[in-house]
């Protein structure tokens, strides 16, 4: 199901073996081509992706979006939409955008709605999740990231700054949103495995993964 899809990943050196892990998981899957999004990627790493194929956008994780607290990690995240919208004009089709910290667990992806411009994953009353978005028709979702990326310049919080913008800019502006649990394809949580996890979440814990993994294979 995602044979047409770009996958895109933001990342930096200081994530490489979680990196390291989602590439390998890959095999599990078919899809149309890898973008990885440069911020602070060293050298021997950047050889080692493009000889695997990927193509490397770089990026300035020193624009907007950052935060004293974390400036690294709030860098890096705000530069989602300039790497979602160079990966469109080279691409000019699906995109699945996903957290360094993600793994595929197979190939299995029914319960995504294709017709809709794109996928949100949701926690129930926690709100959105946007470590894996599936962007079924970019050309409709312009006017969404413009809007998601000006909510970087204004005021957003320490703890969720991502999540804070991703919310104002769905009040301000629609598009034909599947709202899709995180059970299936952005799973953080041991009680979310079903037999239908095809993506897990880990959330850069390596013993969340390994828990993960093992929950997974019991079905």
């Amino acid at each position: 199901m995602l044979s047409n899809y770009a996958i895109a990943v933001l990342t930096s050196s200081n994530r490489w073996a979680e990196l390291k892990i989602l590439i390998d998981s890959l095999s599990l899957v078919k899809y149309k081509k890898l973008y990885i999004g440069n911020v602070g990627l060293i050298n021997k790493h950047k050889k080692n992706l493009e000889d695997l194929g990927a193509t490397i956008i770089p990026l300035n994780a020193n624009t907007i979006g950052k935060d004293p607290s974390d400036k690294l990690y709030h860098s890096l995240i705000s530069q989602r939409v300039p790497f979602l919208r160079e990966i469109w004009r080279l691409h000019k089709g699906s995109i699945l955008q996903l957290d360094t910290d993600t793994e595929f667990i197979k190939d299995d992806f029914k319960h995504l709605d294709m017709t809709t411009d794109a996928t949100m994953h949701v926690r129930g009353d926690d709100g959105p999740n946007c470590g894996v978005m599936f962007w079924h028709k970019p050309e409709r979702c312009q006017e969404f990231w413009d809007t998601w990326e000006d909510m970087w310049r204004g005021p957003v919080t320490l703890r969720c700054p991502e999540q804070d913008c991703f919310g104002k800019a769905l009040q301000a502006c629609k598009i034909n949103w599947q709202e899709l649990h995180c059970r299936y394809y952005n799973c953080m949580k041991d009680e979310w495995i079903n037999k239908d996890t095809s993506i897990i979440h880990y959330k850069g814990k390596i013993y969340r993964r390994e828990e993960l993994r093992q929950l997974c294979a019991a079905f």
